[in-house]
């Protein structure tokens, strides 16, 4: 359910401009090759015709919060925090703002200017045994991942080239 709701968000998040948001999604699981990047992957490609636009974590509030500004200011359809630390809890006061305002302003890096854009991006993260914490619990909802071996890098598939065979399919869907 979560993945269809990240699909339909996807889809629908560059219209809204509202104060409401939109969610933000996190995908986990237990162990690293699972499909979490994966996932996001195919349904940046999907939607956007491109894959995510994948970015670190920063544990600073006030990085984070530069960083956020940075990514807004490129104007991308949605943002994946890749890989968080292991075990790790999505909290910010700067992305809380980003995910629950209809515009973000902060100072724009190496300049004394102030800018104010649009927050109407779908957020994405991924990480093993990652969680939502405080207000975040309600701001975004989980997609857990399980995929039933020890060993997933190993897994073998029937697309072995999944990306490319969404990018041919894309009209389809």
């Amino acid at each position: 359910a979560g993945a269809v709701a990240a699909l339909l968000t996807a889809i629908q998040r560059r219209m809204f401009d509202s104060n409401e948001g939109c969610p933000g999604f996190l995908t986990t699981a237990p162990i690293q090759s699972s499909g979490k990047t994966a996932f996001f992957q195919l349904l940046f490609e999907l939607v956007w015709g491109r894959t995510a636009a994948a970015t670190n974590w920063s544990s600073s509030d006030e990085e984070l919060g530069k960083h956020i500004l940075a990514i807004l200011l490129e104007g991308h359809g949605g943002v994946l925090f890749d890989n968080l630390e292991e075990g790790g809890q999505i909290e910010s006061n700067a992305l809380a703002r980003a995910m629950t305002s209809p515009k973000f302003t902060g100072r724009v890096l190496g300049e004394n200017t102030q800018a104010t854009v649009p927050t109407n991006c779908l957020w994405c993260f991924t990480g093993n045994n990652i969680s939502a914490s405080g207000d975040f619990n309600t701001r975004i909802l989980p997609i857990s991942i399980d995929p039933g071996t020890e060993n997933p890098d190993q897994r073998t598939f029937s697309r072995p080239d999944l990306a490319q065979w969404c990018e041919d399919h894309r009209t389809e869907f």
